[in-house]
């Protein structure tokens, strides 16, 4: 109910540092709502969670959100061009041919 959610943000903002126990509970996308309507929450939030030393207690998309943790680039895949790929032979199927 997007009426709801507007109050809700903005009695989070109005009502801070008591309402940051409830907006870690928030299920981190909307969390990360909350964060980008009102941005200057993000270093009030975060400072709160360094205070309370809550970072065992969190979710690691939480503190990915809140700027604790770097989320590692996944690797690329490596990549042989096929004339470097060696083939057997021969197969496993028989009357099969490799050409």
């Amino acid at each position: 109910m997007p009426k709801l959610w507007v109050g809700f943000l903005k009695l989070a903002y109005q009502t801070q540092p008591r309402s940051f126990d409830v907006l870690l509970q928030l299920p981190p996308p909307q969390l990360e709502v909350a964060l980008n309507k009102y941005p200057n929450l993000r270093p009030h939030l975060s400072s709160f969670v360094n205070r309370q030393n809550l970072h065992n207690k969190l979710p690691r998309h939480t503190l990915n959100i809140l700027g604790f943790v770097n989320e590692p680039q996944q690797a690329p895949m490596p990549f042989a061009p096929a004339a470097l790929q060696t083939a057997d032979a021969t197969s496993s199927l028989p009357g099969a041919n490799i050409m």
